[in-house]
């Protein structure tokens, strides 16, 4: 959608926290979450920024309070960077672009990295790789990209294509010189067919490896349960592997 201030798009949120996942946890970010995602894996925590187009965005009032302001979507990729850049705290690391899925707001995720980059903020991109095509246009204002890749059982429809999507923005991501890591969710032992089909893949790539145990529904994933992946993946040649818990659970943040 096209407007004055350049294309205009839809956002679940804009605040200040710490980052929750994988190697830059305990950071701190300010937040963008991009509306709509059409993957609907089975341990989405997020399923409420499903929806393209909520009417309405929550917008922090003051870094880090909880307290929010509500404004109408869709906005101008100039408000949502201005709104973001009113969050700026002297102890920031880097802007996350999440969601939702980010790359479905296509050229509305380009404006506002653009614009954000020069600023001279840092962008954090976290996506499942669905959209190479928009990865490409993005990936040169990106500092850093937290790549999730998806099991086949965990997603309805068609998976072989997806996962080579996934693959192909991997690939992109090191040819960039971009700071990237892969994230894999784990539901507990039902995963560990389905991951060792990929390992071989994964190792291809050189790329860092974080497991990450699942917490939609409320169960916790015990470690014994994650350790079998953890050592899959180092005999199949994954160099870098972490095992990380949300640590953003630990404080009540959803």
């Amino acid at each position: 959608m096209k407007g004055r201030g350049g294309p205009r798009g839809y956002v679940g949120e804009i605040f200040s926290s710490v980052q929750g996942e994988g190697p830059l946890v305990g950071r701190r970010q300010i937040f963008i979450r991009f509306a709509g995602c059409s993957l609907r894996c089975s341990y989405c925590d997020t399923r409420r920024y499903w929806n393209p187009r909520p009417p309405e965005c929550r917008v922090e009032v003051s870094p880090g309070t909880g307290r929010f302001r509500r404004v109408r979507n869709p906005l101008p990729a100039g408000e949502v960077v201005a709104r973001a850049l009113d969050l700026l705290t002297p102890d920031l690391h880097s802007v996350s672009l999440t969601g939702g899925e980010p790359l479905e707001a296509g050229d509305f995720l380009v404006e506002v990295a653009s614009a954000l980059r020069n600023s001279g903020i840092g962008l954090y991109l976290e996506t499942n790789g669905s959209r190479p095509s928009t990865l490409r246009r993005v990936l040169p204002h990106l500092r850093y990209l937290s790549l999730c890749l998806k099991l086949r059982g965990q997603v309805p429809g068609e998976w072989e294509g997806l996962f080579e999507r996934e693959m192909e923005c991997a690939r992109m991501a090191c040819r960039a010189g971009v700071e990237a890591f892969l994230k894999v969710v784990i539901r507990g032992r039902v995963d560990l067919g389905d991951f060792g089909e990929i390992c071989d893949r994964l190792a291809g790539l050189g790329l860092p490896l974080v497991l990450q145990p699942a917490t939609a529904g409320g169960r916790v994933v015990p470690l014994r349960e994650l350790l079998p992946f953890s050592r899959m993946a180092a005999e199949r040649g994954v160099r870098e592997i972490a095992l990380i818990p949300q640590v953003h659970r630990l404080w009540g943040i959803r």
